[in-house]
């Protein structure tokens, strides 16, 4: 898993070395944002692959081949990871990345909190993969910007801004901070 995230970090470097030689300042940060949301995705696919028959059992049991389908997540995640890191065909890995974690979300996470409310795990999964989603779709919308796409970049982007926003925690002004 470390050397999926220590090579695509290097490939995501190579690639964004143009971006980042012309940025200044700040902005050179923001020139590797594909990096920061791709490297995650990587170790994730890596894991996928590392323990698929760990994770077999998290497959829904009405879905045949569940081996197949933790295979199958596991180089879906290598091959987005590698399309956001290189800026090729971000709009469709974004977007069919975000569509597969909303998926888990309904398939996996959802039911399995509901069914045990009082464990804060299974939220946590919950928040995280729509939170990955939603930044998945934000991604494909920015992807999109500069394109004759109307709409369907807006959307995207909107959509993920409002799951975002739904999911972060917020905390009033007035509420005595904890020490």
């Amino acid at each position: 898993m470390c050397s999926a995230g220590i090579l695509l970090f290097l490939i995501a470097l190579w690639a964004a070395k143009t971006d980042i030689a012309r940025a200044r300042g700040v902005d050179r940060i923001v020139a590797l944002s594909n990096l920061c949301f791709a490297a995650p995705l990587a170790v994730f696919g890596a894991l996928h692959l590392a323990a698929a028959e760990f994770l077999m059992p998290m497959v829904p049991s009405y879905m045949p081949w569940r081996l197949f389908w933790a295979y199958f997540f596991g180089f879906a995640l290598l091959a987005a990871s590698l399309s956001i890191a290189t800026k090729i065909q971000v709009r469709w890995s974004g977007l069919l990345f975000g569509v597969a974690m909303f998926l888990f979300v309904a398939m996996l996470d959802i039911p399995g909190a509901l069914a045990s409310p009082r464990d804060r795990f299974g939220w946590t999964l919950t928040i995280r993969e729509m939170l990955f989603g939603g930044g998945g779709w934000i991604l494909a919308g920015n992807a999109l910007r500069g394109q004759d796409h109307g709409q369907g970049k807006s959307i995207l982007i909107t959509v993920g801004r409002v799951v975002i926003g739904i999911a972060t925690p917020r905390t009033s002004p007035e509420s005595p901070s904890e020490n």
